[in-house]
């Protein structure tokens, strides 16, 4: 069982398939940072805060707005509970 979950709290996250109106689980994509730098040494280093995202193939009118009540404005506080790149779980 997938466990994407999603709330305005860290305490308070419900999984995707549990909300009022479920949402199908959505395709995941982790990077732990947001971008890489060439190093005087010819290595790379990542720098940047870590990026999720979630990409849904199709939602209805009816997911796509409980989504919406979790981010309300541009500077809602969302937190989510997504897949990692090894297959765990972890909250943001």
């Amino acid at each position: 069982m997938a466990e994407f979950s999603i709330g305005t709290t860290l305490g308070g996250m419900t999984n995707l398939d549990s909300l009022t109106t479920p949402v199908v689980e959505p395709k995941s994509s982790y990077l732990p940072y947001a971008r890489t730098v060439n190093k005087g040494d010819g290595g790379r280093r990542g720098v940047g805060s870590p990026m999720a995202v979630w990409d849904f193939a199709l939602l209805s009118v009816e997911e796509r707005d409980q989504l919406k009540t979790f981010c309300a404005g541009a500077s809602a506080a969302v937190y989510i509970r997504t897949k990692l790149n090894d297959d765990t779980y972890a909250d943001f």
